[in-house]
């Protein structure tokens, strides 16, 4: 069975994370070296991704 609230709280998860990532985008552009404090927030995007995959691989949408 679908369970659109889990799916709906991973989107929720990763728009969160887009939005970190553009505001630290905005700071890089004046410090590069800001670019490392996206590594965490797109690794853990990844898995949120990834757990995305998992839950719709076998259902429809």
């Amino acid at each position: 069975m679908l369970d659109a609230d889990a799916i709906t709280a991973t989107l929720d998860r990763l728009e969160e994370g887009l939005r970190e990532c553009r505001a630290v985008l905005e700071v890089a552009r004046d410090d590069p070296t800001a670019l490392d404090e996206l590594r965490p927030t797109v690794d853990a995007m990844a898995g949120e991704v990834a757990d995305l995959k998992k839950a719709t691989a076998t259902q429809r949408l």
